[in-house]
């Protein structure tokens, strides 16, 4: 007879020694609720794999980048590059997430995304792939519109410097005279001009039309502050007429008040009367001096709008505030 041990449980009841050997009964049910289990969480966890190709997803965020939908896109192209880092077209995605940047306004992100691009093509091909030079193109425009015209201006001549295709230099260089031409130093852009080795009419007029900005009309400042001993003429010579009639009344009635202040001996008040005219007199003359300038400035830009309107090149390149491409004709 068998002796069972009254506090012990029905599972300890099921082990039993044999010599050295331990030996466990298990229920009968338990393999199938494991095999069960497992069969079920099976569909979940495929559920969960996600397969992202190379193709679609460039694919996607230039679909993005097209409809105009600039932050969508960005975060595309950067998700192309983080999982594709080793694809070709890594290079053209840093590119076209610097000009979706450019769109909205984030120059400083477009700058970096453009020196990706550098970093990345220019070890690719050092000789300067398209990417390479219409990432130049691009970083030079991103510094003429936060009005740094030298480092737009050294950019393309560094662009220049890498491309062995005489066109495309001719290219870059026509982009060059542009840049000194908006930044007002008319003999740079010649000289950029100039150094074009292609026969091009579009730049062969660009060259005459800088030709005949000496006849645009300009005032001299000089001209403007030796005018004004006469409070207001200096103002004339401007066009600024309204200007010219309120210092010739304020400089005449402080002259005035302090002639009349004097010659009733009213020193103290003559003194403070003449420091004052002796402010708004400097006043006057700084003030034609000045407006000289702003004439100048406003002539140079209805030039600058006018000959822009005839000869400025397209934008190309695929989204907006991007004034410079590659892929303009001449």
């Amino acid at each position: 007879m068998k002796y069972r041990n009254p506090h012990t449980s029905p599972m300890q009841s099921r082990l039993t020694a044999h010599g050295s050997r331990l030996t466990i009964f298990l229920p009968s049910w338990l393999p199938t609720l494991l095999s069960l289990l497992i069969l079920s969480a099976a569909p979940v966890a495929a559920q969960d794999v996600v397969v992202i190709r190379a193709d679609d997803q460039f694919g996607y965020a230039g679909e993005l980048f097209e409809n105009g939908e600039w932050q969508s896109a960005v975060t595309e192209y950067r998700r192309f590059v983080h999982f594709f880092a080793g694809d070709d077209r890594v290079p053209l995605a840093w590119l076209q997430t610097a000009r979706a940047n450019q769109a909205l306004g984030r120059p400083k992100e477009a700058l970096k995304a453009v020196e990706e691009v550098i970093d990345a093509a220019g070890a690719a091909d050092p000789a300067g792939s398209p990417s390479l030079l219409d990432a130049y193109v691009l970083k030079s425009d991103l510094y003429r519109q936060e009005g740094a015209f030298g480092l737009a201006a050294r950019t393309l001549e560094n662009a220049v410097a890498l491309t062995g295709d005489p066109k495309t230099a001719d290219r870059l260089r026509y982009g060059l005279g542009w840049v000194w031409i908006e930044a007002g130093d008319l003999d740079r852009a010649r000289a950029a001009l100039d150094a074009m080795q292609g026969d091009s009419p579009r730049a062969r007029r660009l060259r005459e039309a800088l030709d005949g900005a000496g006849a645009v009309d300009e005032k001299n400042p000089t001209v403007a502050g030796l005018l004004s001993v006469i409070p207001g003429l200096g103002q004339a010579y401007c066009g600024r007429y309204r200007d010219a009639l309120v210092a010739f009344v304020v400089n005449g009635l402080f002259i005035a008040g302090t002639v009349e202040a004097f010659d009733n001996d009213l020193e103290a008040l003559g003194v403070g009367l003449g420091l004052l005219e002796a402010g708004f007199y400097a006043g006057n003359i700084y003030s034609a001096v000045n407006s000289a300038h702003k004439y100048n400035r406003n002539r140079q830009r209805e030039w600058f709008r006018g000959i822009e309107d005839r000869h400025r090149i397209g934008n190309a390149g695929g989204g907006p505030g991007v004034g410079l491409s590659l892929q303009f004709s001449f």
